[in-house]
């Protein structure tokens, strides 16, 4: 069904907007939404990548319990340029996002579509004394109706999805696992443990292009165990195993995957909080158990060379080839062009920051020969 946008009637807005409100004051790292057991894909025949989920859900997280409001709301540059892009390149990437519709799906069925998640274009609302500090400025943004409308139109449950375990997913096949295994989990903790699909249902939700993994084994190697073993990092929800499901005529074709999820008990979940407030890089070999832990994250960037430190690591893994210290040095004049001290950000934000600026330096240079 095809949603044109309807308003909400006062008293079904005033209903919605009680849930919201408790839920978010309750749970202030989490993001609420309706269609329990549902779940949401790009309504386009593109996927969406993990960075365009990760934007959309800040957005929403930023929204709160006034996302029914007939309003612009307010996200900060700093907050939603995730890959650490220029001002002009982050409106860019907003503006396109512009073009995304969403299907909201059950059990393979088709229940809701929308055209467009937001209304209008996003616009730069700058602040002066902020401009002064960092250059930094604010991006202001309209949901469409059609998009609130979806919080209306469900009542079988809520659900609420762990924005610091939302950023944390290093891949979208981690994050689109959590999101199907946060499907059943709801606000007054009821949760499904078991979740039986066809393969190709499986695949729609997970995003993986056609033709991609068209073996079973490969699906396992390639995506259910790598987020397996990252969402027990991470996550208080975790996929505890999975079932073939065999064609009965055919036994050896897999038709089917049944899903095991365990909700991790509160007193285990001190390991999951320390690996979310830890930075992304190290986690592979964390997960291998190849290292007991990272060391201290860095207050600010060297003042001179980066070999010896987690820099020198961020910029062999993502730099292209190109010597370390030369990166190191243009991420120097990048900060004071931009009149940036490093010893003001967060540890976190600071090697992300590196880690994208390598990256667009690889994406404007190109390999060196």
């Amino acid at each position: 069904m095809r949603l044109r946008g309807n308003s909400l009637a006062g008293a079904e807005k005033s209903k919605i907007q009680k849930v919201l409100t408790g839920a978010n004051r309750d749970r202030p790292d989490a993001i609420i939404r309706p269609f329990s057991g549902a779940y949401l894909i790009p309504a386009g025949t593109e996927p969406m990548s993990l960075t365009q989920w990760k934007t959309l859900y800040i957005l929403i997280h930023r929204a709160k319990d006034e996302i029914l409001e007939d309003k612009r709301h307010k996200v900060r540059f700093t907050d939603v340029n995730i890959t650490h892009l220029s001002n002009k390149e982050a409106l860019d990437f907003l503006q396109k996002m512009r073009g995304i519709g969403l299907t909201c799906l059950d059990d393979k069925h088709e229940k809701y579509r929308i055209d467009t998640i937001f209304a209008g274009p996003f616009e730069v609302d700058r602040d002066p004394e902020k401009d002064k500090i960092d250059g930094a400025g604010y991006f202001r943004y309209r949901f469409s109706e059609t998009f609130k409308d979806l919080y209306a139109l469900d009542d079988s449950g809520w659900v609420a999805l762990s924005m610091p375990t939302i950023m944390r997913c290093s891949s979208k096949y981690s994050l689109k696992l959590y999101l199907i295994a946060s499907n059943y989990f709801q606000l007054d903790n009821s949760f499904a443990r078991q979740r039986e699909m066809d393969l190709e249902e499986f695949r729609r939700q997970m995003e993986i292009p056609a033709g991609t993994y068209p073996y079973f084994k490969h699906l396992e190697d390639r995506v259910l165990i790598p987020a397996q073993k990252e969402l027990k990092k991470i996550s208080h929800v975790t996929l505890k195993g999975w079932e073939r499901i065999h064609d009965e005529r055919n036994r050896r074709k897999v038709v089917g995957i049944r899903l095991f999820f365990e909700p991790v008990h509160p007193d285990d979940m001190d390991p999951v909080i320390k690996e979310i407030n830890q930075s992304i890089f190290g986690r592979k070999a964390r997960m291998a158990g190849t290292v007991e832990q990272i060391g201290d994250l860095p207050t600010e960037f060297p003042a001179d060379t980066i070999r010896g430190t987690i820099f020198e690591t961020i910029a062999k893994e993502h730099g292209g080839g190109w010597d370390v210290n030369r990166i190191g040095d243009q991420y120097r004049d990048f900060l004071k062009r931009k009149k940036i001290n490093s010893a003001g950000m967060a540890p976190t934000q600071l090697v992300n920051s590196f880690k994208g600026f390598c990256k667009s330096y690889v994406s404007k240079e190109g390999k060196p020969v």
